[in-house]
């Protein structure tokens, strides 16, 4: 059982009242936020008998909603005592209850036997379930190392957008948060960045070179488990050069950074990019 995500909602039932529902980083009183930014510091911390950092990965791994069976799979524990994990988050504030769906029970021959259904709980992440899931496990760093994070990845960007064989572009660099703030010691290095296709997505020629990619990756071992991930490699590929495996480095999407709750501590920087076209794009978020 996974969690639903928007693109599945159309295989759910819902019994009362609207499917997809998006859930953001507010401002909450443990630590200090803004955006996806986060201060808590869940090293050595334990949640509901789990660690705190695997509690994070769950929340991390999921869409909208999260069910006690999605849980199970990602804790590899019985589904009772996934019931269990649900009822202390739920108790301690991570999780709220949405709604009850609507699943099949067993696969049935329709005409020759009668569909058999369950209504199955999910939850959503509350304000601090979303802080859990963005926290970092890293102690804080000082200001002076964030400054090599940012070049190497304005570099690795450079690269993207000089090499022919990535499918992408990087158009806009933004770093947000206690960087731009001012602050001594940062937990990471925030940023996000845009992603623009080299041809268009429905064109051949995407078609073929995204194929060239795939073909690639899979000759250097990488194998993908769906044609959802064959799709979405290339894109793929360029985040995971960007992000280089940098310790210290949080780099997001810039539906991402757009979509996201902004407190009174909130500040951003465009590196690249058309400033006033982001400050465009936050004010119609934020509908001023």
């Amino acid at each position: 059982m996974r969690s639903i995500r928007p693109s599945q909602a159309y295989f759910k039932f819902c019994l009362d009242g609207d499917l997809a529902r998006s859930s953001f980083i507010n401002h909450h009183d443990f630590g200090i936020e803004s955006g996806l930014e986060t201060m808590v510091q869940i090293k050595g911390v334990q949640i509901a008998r789990i660690s705190a950092l695997r509690i994070r990965n769950i929340f991390r791994g999921v869409g909208e909603l999260v069910c006690a069976e999605y849980v199970a799979q990602r804790c590899k524990v019985p589904l009772r005592r996934a019931k269990q994990i649900v009822e202390t988050l739920v108790s301690e504030g991570y999780l709220e209850f949405d709604k009850r769906y609507k699943e099949m029970a067993n696969p049935y021959v329709p005409g020759k036997e009668t569909p058999r259904y369950r209504h199955i709980p999910y939850y959503k992440l509350t304000a601090k379930g979303e802080k859990l899931a963005q926290a970092s496990a890293l102690s804080k760093m000082p200001r002076a190392r964030a400054e090599p994070i940012l070049a190497g990845l304005l570099r690795r960007v450079e690269e993207v957008n000089t090499t022919p064989h990535y499918l992408f572009r990087i158009p806009t660099v933004i770093v947000y948060g206690s960087y731009v703030r001012g602050e001594a010691f940062l937990s990471d290095v925030d940023t996000a960045v845009d992603l623009e296709p080299k041809w268009e997505r429905a064109s051949k020629e995407f078609e073929v070179q995204s194929k060239k990619r795939v073909d690639v990756a899979q000759a250097k071992g990488r194998r993908f488990s769906n044609i959802v991930e064959h799709l979405f490699w290339p894109e793929r590929e360029v985040m995971l050069h960007l992000r280089a495996r940098t310790r210290g480095l949080s780099l997001h999407s810039m539906d991402d950074f757009v979509r996201m709750r902004k407190d009174n501590h909130f500040a951003y920087k465009v590196l690249i990019g058309n400033a006033d076209k982001i400050a465009e794009q936050l004010a119609k978020r934020d509908g001023r």
